[in-house]
């Protein structure tokens, strides 16, 4: 059976975590906000905690490791390690680089699924991303910045979208109180 053991995880992050996840290797990632709103990506394999990025200037909501094995993170920031990166940002794993997948996103990215090799499915509070009308929901061709595409045609009246999760369709989870697509609002 499995179990869990806090001693397993030298040094683990001091501040709220918002954001874990599991790597293919088994390594856990972790986004925490550690001094007022600063915020802070690390990575463990089970030993030690090293970082991925350390000054973040807001919070991630949901950390996501592509096919690739690059890394996406989406929250309410603007700013990743020195690079402009509104609320989305992808982590280069061979490169170890940030680099921006917005010029502009007017709220927060709460949710991320993979819908296949390099692309994603983008759920959240905003509504405009580029200068583009994007309603709560996009696909994203997530190797570079500004390949978006609207999902669904309005889901102007919603609390946006809080949790992807990624299969064939993408399923999705969040207050909804208007209709998108024929669906019945509030469901």
């Amino acid at each position: 059976p499995a179990s869990w053991s806090a001693t397993a995880f030298a040094s683990p992050p001091t501040g709220t975590v918002d954001s874990l996840a599991v790597m293919r290797n088994g390594d856990l990632l972790a986004a925490d906000r550690f001094s007022g709103s600063t915020t802070r990506i690390l990575r463990t394999n089970g030993t030690a905690w090293q970082p991925v990025a350390t000054n973040i200037d807001n919070r991630v909501f949901e950390l996501l490791e592509m096919p690739s094995g690059d890394l996406l993170a989406a929250g309410q920031f603007t700013i990743v390690d020195g690079i402009a990166a509104p609320s989305i940002a992808r982590f280069d794993a061979n490169a170890a680089t940030w680099s921006a997948l917005a010029n502009s996103v007017n709220g927060a990215i709460r949710a991320l699924a993979i819908k296949n090799e390099n692309r994603v499915v983008v759920g959240g509070d905003f509504t405009m991303i580029n200068g583009t009308v994007a309603t709560r929901i996009v696909d994203l061709r997530a190797q570079t910045a500004g390949s978006w595409t609207q999902i669904l045609p309005a889901c102007i009246g919603s609390g946006g979208v809080n949790r992807l999760i990624g299969l064939n369709s993408p399923m999705i989870g969040g207050t909804f109180r208007s209709r998108a697509t024929g669906m019945a609002a509030n469901s």
